[in-house]
């Protein structure tokens, strides 16, 4: 059962990329459950269905941007293990220090 912080990141980086314009889509065991869409509540459902999962970041123009490779095995705010260098802007932006938690 994931835990609300990691519920939380989760959400901040879907939401980000989709307000941003981008597509996301759900991997888990080398294939994908949901293809780059922006249906947040397909995409958060899927996402929340593994214990690993990558979201793939595509633009709506260029196609894949990068992936953001999570770990829900990692405790609380360590759940991101792995992402493109491409997406460092984009990680930098999420500002997780600003992150509310409804309890």
């Amino acid at each position: 059962m994931l835990s609300t912080i990691e519920k939380a990141i989760t959400e901040r980086i879907v939401k980000t990329a989709l307000q941003s314009g981008l597509l996301v889509g759900a991997y888990a065991d080398d294939s994908a459950d949901i293809e780059p869409s922006d249906d947040l509540a397909k995409i958060l459902d899927s996402a929340f269905s593994y214990d690993c999962v990558d979201l793939i970041l595509e633009s709506k123009i260029n196609g894949n941007i990068g992936f953001i490779a999570l770990n829900y095995f990692n405790d609380g705010t360590e759940i991101i293990s792995d992402y493109s260098v491409s997406l460092e802007p984009f990680i930098n932006n999420l500002s997780f220090k600003k992150l509310t938690i409804d309890l």
